[in-house]
């Protein structure tokens, strides 16, 4: 019984290396480094204001939540600041 992946150390295996030490021969694996948070080869991990993205255009928050015409400047102003702590945090 053939193993499907190669193995460094196997007995029977010929992976020549594993060079990131997760346990994939580097000719079978496709991430020679690290996945990040957000599951991006070496990828700088979660830094943009919602996480693995930015804000979407036309949002205000990562909720997807809008500015709408009919908002009073005090509902934008607390929605606001509801975006900023989440942001922050």
């Amino acid at each position: 019984m053939a193993n499907s992946r190669r193995r460094l150390g196997v007995c029977g295996g010929d992976c020549p290396a594993d060079s990131d030490n997760d346990g994939i021969c580097d000719t079978d694996d496709e991430c020679l480094g690290e996945l990040d948070a957000c599951g991006i080869c070496n990828g700088p991990g979660a830094i943009y204001d919602c996480g693995c993205s930015d804000i979407p255009e036309g949002d205000c928050d990562c909720n997807g939540s809008q500015w709408t015409p009919s908002m009073s400047a005090a509902e934008r102003a607390v929605q606001t600041r509801t975006q900023m702590a989440f942001v922050t945090m």
